[in-house]
């Protein structure tokens, strides 16, 4: 008569400790890694993304180039160029680019090694829209900036 093998079961606690073992260790990245930490084959070694911040007028000089959602950040140069240096080979970085006076521009993910990036910021209004109304403020009646509300 033939007998079937009943799986193991493990405690759930016995899992865990093992994991823990493996984390304190330093051996378990490979088993808890959500991202792979190699580079397929064909794919870029390269680590940088290169670009120039242009405006209307032309290159930016002083824009504060980061990765988005990082602290990673360079400053562009007299001509507007950067190298953000440090990225992980062949994953995406969304790029922005910011300078006083202009909204954010850039944002899309980009490859490092990839073309050079143009970023183009929109400069803001330099004169306040003179179509404005002021809304009356309950608190303080009166006329145009005299309200007491901001």
């Amino acid at each position: 008569m033939a007998t079937s093998q009943q799986p193991v079961l493990r405690p759930i606690w016995m899992v865990a400790a093992l994991a823990a073992v493996l984390i304190l260790l330093g051996g378990a990245g490979s088993l808890i890694s959500v991202a792979p930490d190699h580079v397929g084959p064909g794919a870029s070694r390269e680590t940088s993304i290169s670009g120039t911040v242009r405006s209307e007028e032309g290159p930016l000089a002083g824009a504060v180039v980061r990765v988005k959602g990082t602290s990673l950040s360079v400053v562009a140069d007299e001509e507007g160029s950067f190298t953000l240096t440090g990225l992980a080979p062949g994953r995406p970085a969304a790029v922005t680019a910011w300078a006083p006076g202009y909204y954010i521009g850039g944002g899309r993910p980009e490859l490092p090694g990839g073309p050079e990036l143009i970023i183009t910021l929109t400069k803001h209004a330099d004169d306040d829209n003179p179509d404005y109304a002021w809304l009356p403020s309950l608190r303080r009646p009166g006329e145009g900036e005299k309200q007491g509300c901001a």
